[in-house]
């Protein structure tokens, strides 16, 4: 193992891939922003929630005006801890978002090339297979997926920093731990575990292995006791979210890895431009209309490199006279670098087939340990690592194999497979049939075709490029302008095809949200925070829009902003991504089961005080739709409704019916069918189901007590309840685990209420009710990181110690 690179060599290293990946994403800078799908269906806007509790001087745990309620802290894809959080301390959200996005993938790459440079890569070799790394198209397309890139990013410097601590554990340890947290901030046990998979492999390949498999295990645990203050938040929502009930195997093998997409990874664009309406024909091939990984787009040139990179494994034979398509055998540390990396991505590319994979697809029905394979298409990021690796590897044992002909003797495997496979789909589509599309109508056939000839067109152009820098690394005075030029053909090859994966949008995409959010206030009042009820999307008569382009995600964004970045509470649908706690995925459920009449007394129920839909065009808006707001040119409008019947966000009613605790067999069912009954009014008339066994009878009329609100705050909300008897108070918001209740300065239990929301019994006369939020699992999990942090600290020092005192004795002796 070679010693680290200088600061001289890592910026060597650095400065192209740096170059490639403000290259790659272009638009943001010049004032683009990143909107497409996740960003803004759920990042984004919970992202400015959290950004506004910061500056408020408060810990982001809990937003009341969310879903009724959404856990912040405890919910690790909102990456309240990662270390990229640390932007929005001195950055906008947009430049928050773009600098997290450039940063990560750049030191993804270049990482890996440290990595392969410290294993005993050549300095271009290294280069290049960062450069493959960084700008794959699965890497790429997590510029959308954030939380997924912030685990991801970090897997060569766990590596790195693993491989060192085998060799010092002392002062290695510490850091490869704190490294190895990264991943389990941002909820990426997926990145964390093929890490430690890879380090495991590697050290039993080394002639230390009991060594090499201690430090990886002190590592793993390491890094769980620092991660402790996420961990431990996240488990307590696990168990009281719609994620804790686990998943059928439909729910987790959606956006499975389709085994036609094998062939994607090396034709660029072959079912289009998923990003793009004009430009994409493979609509009907995907859950949702769009892949979850966008390209999976690996590289021509990359694979070409790979190719030999694999068969430089195989056991050299001993003779004066090498046979043909065999190449000189790689540094041993490479060698051990590619099997491990090599068999941890076999491995996560079974899991990633999901659905198409007959071993995973038997079970109907999965454990909730199943969930961490849930969208198994996104293990498809990590494959790319070790593809890059063997592409370093093939480029370092080409090029030591001498001269020219023997260079490219050993390199035709690779670039005559590629090459010919690109070339076949090239001819292919000169037929017009174009089988890979069969939805596309003719005209749309023969555009297919003209853009799959130019993407393989490019691709096959890289290929040769490719062969010409191969034949110039055999060439004694150009050896390292070879290198340099295929890292060039390499990051070109990747680049073209990576144009569009990250669309950046004007920020005027925006605009609208604010006006609508600015609407409803006007006419709520100040200090209100209405609910919103999403309606499903109807479907736009006379125009028909593919499944998942930009306009559709454009107005469902809308949908979810309102409520979401501008503090507008949404009741009946749980968030995207199934972390909204039970009451309310429960509610949702007896939404989307009944229908007319039953319908909207459930939302009445539920305090939706206003809904949310599209109409087809401004003609189409209802005549008693409140205020609609034009989008896009080519999309419908937004049509924000009020709705007068809605219940309360707070009330006291005189009379509360015990219908049973939830666990009791038939309470579930007898609950919601009573939520549903069109003669009971929800302003009046609420269900209690925990923990009280006693109904509540007021003999006063509704609506003559008195709630005034004192102190509204994310984790707190303290009120003056006045009530001419007994009777209860309702706060429609989320019923969670971490609430606590205090009337008068006593502790109170909270009582269950209609399901989903918090109550309290109280007697006639005037009360002080504060709701407190803690977050269950927070000072455990704190206590724990720590007393980590405190037992990394020791070991650095004791490390910085043993050296001081093993310098002391060198200069005696």
């Amino acid at each position: 193992m070679k010693r680290p690179p200088s600061g001289a060599a890592a910026a060597r290293l650095a400065f192209p891939i740096l170059a490639a990946t403000l290259a790659a994403f272009g638009g943001l800078l010049t004032g683009g922003v990143l909107y497409f799908r996740d960003i803004s269906l759920l990042h984004r806007p919970v992202r400015q929630v959290i950004r506004a509790i910061w500056h408020s001087g408060q810990l982001p745990l809990m937003d009341p005006a969310m879903d009724g309620g959404r856990h912040l802290l405890a919910n690790p894809n909102y990456r309240v801890l990662h270390p990229t959080a640390l932007l929005d301390c001195f950055l906008s959200l947009d430049q928050a978002y773009a600098a997290a996005t450039v940063l990560q993938v750049f030191l993804a790459g270049w990482g890996l090339a440290l990595l392969l440079r410290r294993q005993g890569a050549s300095l271009a070799a290294a280069r290049l297979g960062g450069l493959a790394f960084a700008l794959s198209g699965p890497l790429l397309s997590l510029g959308n997926l954030p939380n997924l890139l912030g685990g991801v990013a970090w897997v060569p410097w766990i590596l790195l920093a693993g491989l060192a601590a085998r060799a010092r554990p002392l002062t290695g340890l510490p850091v490869a731990s704190l490294l190895a947290a990264v991943p389990l901030l941002a909820g990426g046990i997926e990145s964390w575990g093929a890490a430690m998979v890879i380090l495991a492999i590697s050290a039993l390949l080394s002639t230390h292995r009991s060594r090499g498999l201690l430090a990886v295990g002190a590592m793993a645990v390491g890094s769980i006791l620092l991660a402790a203050v996420q961990i431990l938040p996240a488990l307590s929502l696990l168990r009281g979210s719609e994620r804790g009930l686990g998943f059928r195997a439909s729910q987790i093998f959606y956006w499975s890895l389709e085994p036609a997409r094998f062939l994607e990874m090396l034709v660029p664009g072959l079912w289009g431009q998923p990003t793009d309406p004009a430009r994409w024909w493979g609509g009907a091939r995907f859950d949702s209309g769009v892949p979850l990984i966008l390209s999976a787009y690996l590289g021509a040139t990359v694979l070409s490199l790979a190719i030999p990179g694999l068969l430089a494994l195989r056991p050299r034979r001993r003779s004066n006279r090498t046979p043909a398509g065999s190449v000189d055998a790689p540094s041993l540390g490479l060698r051990h670098l590619l099997i491990a990396s090599g068999v941890a991505g076999a491995g996560l590319l079974f899991l990633a087939l999901g659905q198409y994979n007959p071993l995973l697809s038997m079970s109907r029905d999965l454990p909730l340990a199943g969930a961490l394979l849930r969208y198994p298409e996104r293990l498809l990021s990590l494959v790319a690592l070790p593809v890059a690796v063997a592409a370093a590897v093939g480029w370092e044992s080409l090029t030591r194999a001498g001269g020219t002909r023997r260079i490219l003797r050993d390199a035709w495997p690779g670039l005559l497979v590629v090459a010919a496979l690109l070339a076949g789909v090239i001819l292919y589509t000169f037929s017009g049939r174009v089988p890979l599309a069969p939805e596309l109508a003719a005209a749309g056939r023969s555009t297919a075709a003209v853009a799959l000839r130019g993407t393989a067109g490019i691709a096959l152009a890289g290929v040769i490029l490719l062969g010409a820098c191969l034949w110039m690394a055999g060439r004694k005075g150009t050896r390292h302008l070879a290198g340099a030029c295929a890292a060039g053909v390499v990051a070109l090859d990747l680049l073209v095809a990576g144009v569009g994966i990250n669309p950046a949008a004007e920020r005027e995409i925006l605009e609208e949200v604010p006006a609508a959010a600015a609407h409803i206030r006007a006419r709520e009042g100040a200090g209100a925070t209405p609910r919103l009820l999403r309606l499903a999307e109807p479907q736009v008569p006379g125009e028909s829009i593919p499944p998942g382009v930009e306009v559709a995600w454009s107005r469902r964004s809308l949908a979810y902003r309102i409520p979401e970045e501008f503090g507008l509470a949404l009741s009946l649908q749980s968030d995207v991504d199934r972390s909204a706690p039970l009451g309310n995925f429960f509610l949702r459920m007896a939404y989307e089961k009944e229908a007319g009449a039953a319908r909207e007394r459930v939302a009445d129920r539920a305090a939706a005080a206003w809904e949310v839909s599209f109409a087809a065009g401004p003609a189409s808006v209802p005549a008693a739709a409140d205020w609609a707001a034009a989008v896009f040119p080519r999309a419908p409008v937004l049509v924000l409704s009020r709705r007068p019947a809605a219940a309360p966000r707070l009330a006291v009613v005189p009379r509360a019916t015990y219908l049973g605790d939830l666990q009791a067999r038939g309470v579930m069912s007898d609950l919601l069918e009573k939520l549903a009954d069109p003669s009971l009014d929800p302003r009046v008339d609420v269900f209690i189901t925990a923990p009280t066994g006693a109904s509540v009878v007021g003999n006063w009329p509704a609506g003559e007590g008195d709630v005034t609100i004192r102190s509204d705050t994310p984790v707190g909300l303290l009120l003056d309840v006045e009530l001419p008897g007994p009777g209860l108070l309702v706060v429609r918001d989320t019923f969670t685990a971490g609430w606590q209740l205090e009337v008068n300065g006593h502790p109170r239990d909270i009582v269950r209420t209609d399901l989903a929301w918090r109550g309290v019994v109280l007697t006639k006369g005037r009360h002080q009710v504060h709701f407190i939020y803690r977050q269950p699992g927070l000072l455990p999990g704190a206590f724990l990181s720590g007393t980590g942090l405190v037992l990394m600290v020791g070991l650095a020092a004791a490390g910085a110690r043993h050296r001081r005192r093993a310098a002391v004795q060198v200069v005696t002796v």
